[in-house]
């Protein structure tokens, strides 16, 4: 692993901490940390939250009439449970 300064210069490191490039520029050597390969962290969103916190709020404004009739009842929650279960797998 390179330090963080002969990584930035693209320059072949020693990798003796200090370096000796390090030691004859007078810079400060840190081993550089590579996120290379590592992959974005994905934020996970819950789709009962609203419900779970009591923000109930499509239920108040909306009259049942006129949902479909598969609005948040137990399709939507059984496909929601499916897709965190796969998004768990994963």
């Amino acid at each position: 692993m390179a330090c963080r300064e002969c990584h930035f210069a693209k320059v072949k490191c020693d990798r003796i901490f200090p370096c000796s490039r390090c030691t004859r520029l007078n810079l400060h050597c840190v081993p550089h940390k590579s996120n290379q390969g590592k992959g974005r962290k994905r934020k996970f969103v819950d789709p009962l939250a609203p419900f779970l916190a009591g923000e109930d709020t499509i239920s108040k404004s909306t009259p049942v009439s006129a949902l479909k009739p598969d609005h948040y009842g137990i399709q939507f929650m059984i496909h929601s449970w499916i897709a965190i279960a796969f998004r768990r797998r994963s």
